[in-house]
């Protein structure tokens, strides 16, 4: 968790792993039920969710959460909540 803010790279945790990153991403899909892409993702998702919840600003907390910007976040935060994170942090001072 602590490494999501930063670019994770494919190649270097296959590398950790000792093993080539398509059979890497092949177990990992297999074990889990989606990408480590899709994984880090949520992750970071959860993330952002956490730091709106505890008061942090809309427009910091994409990059505080690893994401490269506001629109990146916007689009898989809308895509798992239904909301933007800006209506989401109004949705919770109702």
């Amino acid at each position: 968790m602590a490494n999501l803010g930063h670019d994770i790279s494919i190649d270097d945790i296959a590398g950790v792993a000792t093993m080539s990153k398509y059979h890497f991403i092949r177990l990992f899909n297999k074990q889990f039920g989606l990408t480590p892409y899709q994984y880090v993702v949520n992750c970071r998702i959860n993330m952002a969710r956490k730091y709106i919840e505890s008061g942090a600003r809309a427009s910091q907390v994409a990059l505080d959460s690893g994401f490269a910007d506001n629109s990146h976040l916007n689009r898989h935060f809308k895509r798992i909540y239904g909301l933007t994170p800006k209506q989401y942090q109004l949705q919770l001072s109702l």
